[in-house]
């Protein structure tokens, strides 16, 4: 596919930060490979040629334009890969964010606002003239008979600094879509891995409960010996059944919790919700929990909802002082004409013109109201920022707190549980015990373990959920 040559620019550049921030919002950086985003700012900033930044210029590089995706989005190969578990959780979400068609609507949003940039440097349209001086009014349609033909241009230029203003804040908003694109593929990320978690685990408990119904059925089978030889009773084989119907129904409902994930995984992959996907053979477990402030420290540059809404803010102080160049700077109007008139010789016109700003109160009122905004998006800004630090921390103390029960339920109370069915178990062989105690220990000891796969899950998803909002320290998605 080729693409089109970049025109000469006729817009403001924005600051070198603005620039860098907008870049840093691509997968591995603009010193990496290109993303689509980064080849969308390329075009626009490249286009400043001597003007751009240096800084900048060296972060995007001059690199090819990315391959076009094949169609549909995943290949042959990546299908056999999803269909066998081949992938990793990561790999998947990565596969889900590049084919996601709302994240490339995303793309598009962002460069029309970028294009808009430019569209708003640009000057008004040039104006073409024509006047017919003294014509008869009872004969109009009598050119002839007209005075003075006059066919003119004229141009109309903006004073002051009112169209880099308005290119710098249409600016701003291409970069607030590229954040919210940004954020929305992290969100996409995370949910893709807390899904596969939810599969997997679902898939371990499936385990869990296969294990505790074969225990189940031994201890039928000894219950039934038992009552044949008049040691046992029949109503301890029916309870034992009664448990078993209990565990399998649970089963049904388990992989009905993996179907539903693992078909939100192919909506997200955008393939049909009934195509077969595996999870990776992973273990699941709890890892560790990182420091709170660490965490809020890396928001305010990670965060692409804080970065969008900074975004926001500059935009909505630029329409503030656009509003105040327009009030106080007037637009200069220039243009001549060709004048032919039948009994005189020709000649030619000039005209200058100035607005008069001063005396419209609409435009302090705009000025006010832009000021409103502005403050607003700030005080948002501020708030936002607040909601996101306590939301981290409470993600933070979720991951502390599945770290402190996995723990305590590994080191403690799973090797008691065991120990206590084995124990119940071999008292009712014995025929010293009831079967109450057995049911009991044989429960007991199956919660925990469910207990345990559900930690684990729980822990990948919040931190995943963790990731999404203020990244973990390497490439986003």
């Amino acid at each position: 596919m080729t693409r089109s040559k970049v025109m000469a620019p006729r817009f403001h550049v924005p600051s070198e930060r603005t620039i860098a921030l907008a870049c840093a919002l691509g997968v591995a950086g603009c010193a990496a490979a290109p993303t689509r985003d980064q080849e969308v700012l390329a075009d626009w900033v490249r286009a400043s040629g001597d003007r751009m930044p240096g800084t900048v210029r060296g972060l995007l590089g001059e690199t090819p334009p990315p391959a076009e995706e094949s169609t549909p989005c995943l290949t042959a190969d990546e299908e056999r890969g999803l269909e066998a578990g081949a992938f990793s959780d990561a790999d998947v979400a990565r596969l889900a964010v590049r084919c996601n068609p709302e994240i490339e609507a995303g793309l598009e949003r962002a460069r029309a606002a970028l294009a808009e940039s430019e569209a708003r440097s640009s000057l008004p349209d040039l104006s073409l003239r024509y006047e017919a001086s003294a014509t008869p009014i009872r004969e109009p349609w009598r050119l002839d008979r007209t005075a003075m033909h006059m066919v003119g241009l004229a141009q109309e230029f903006p004073l002051g600094p009112t169209r880099s203003l308005a290119s710098r804040t249409a600016a701003d908003e291409g970069i607030r879509l590229l954040a919210e694109r940004a954020q929305a593929r992290r969100d996409l990320f995370a949910m893709v891995v807390s899904d596969l978690a939810t599969a997997r685990a679902a898939q371990e408990q499936e385990a869990v409960l296969q294990r505790h119904i074969e225990t189940v059925n031994r201890v039928v089978e000894f219950a039934t010996v038992r009552y044949r030889s008049g040691r046992g009773m029949a109503e301890d084989i029916t309870r034992f059944q009664v448990e078993r119907g209990r565990l399998e129904t649970a089963v049904f409902e388990i992989r009905r919790i993996r179907a539903a994930a693992l078909a939100r995984v192919n909506a997200a992959l955008h393939r049909r919700v009934t195509r077969p996907l595996r999870a990776a053979e992973a273990a699941q477990g709890v890892g560790v929990t990182p420091d709170p402030a660490a965490a809020v420290g890396r928001l305010w540059e990670n965060s692409p909802i804080l970065e969008a809404l900074r975004a926001e803010v500059r935009a909505a102080e630029g329409e503030a002082a656009l509003a105040r160049a327009e009030a106080r700077w007037p637009s200069l109007m220039v243009g001549g004409s060709y004048n032919a008139a039948p009994r005189m010789d020709d000649s030619y016109s000039g005209m200058v013109s100035l607005n008069l700003p001063w005396l419209n109160p609409a435009r302090l009122a705009r000025e006010r109201a832009a000021s409103a905004r502005a403050e607003a998006a700030r005080r948002m800004l501020e708030r936002r920022h607040d909601d996101l630090a306590s939301r981290v921390v409470e993600l933070v103390e979720r991951l502390r707190q599945a770290e402190e029960t996995d723990r305590l339920l590994r080191r403690g109370v799973l090797p008691d549980a065991r120990v206590t069915l084995d124990l119940a178990l071999a008292t009712y062989r014995s025929g010293l015990g009831d079967f109450t105690g057995v049911l009991e220990a044989q429960r007991t000891l199956l919660d925990i373990e469910m207990r345990l796969v559900e930690v684990a899950a729980r822990w990948t998803v919040n931190w995943a959920r963790l990731r999404a909002l203020v990244g973990d320290g390497g490439d986003d998605p």
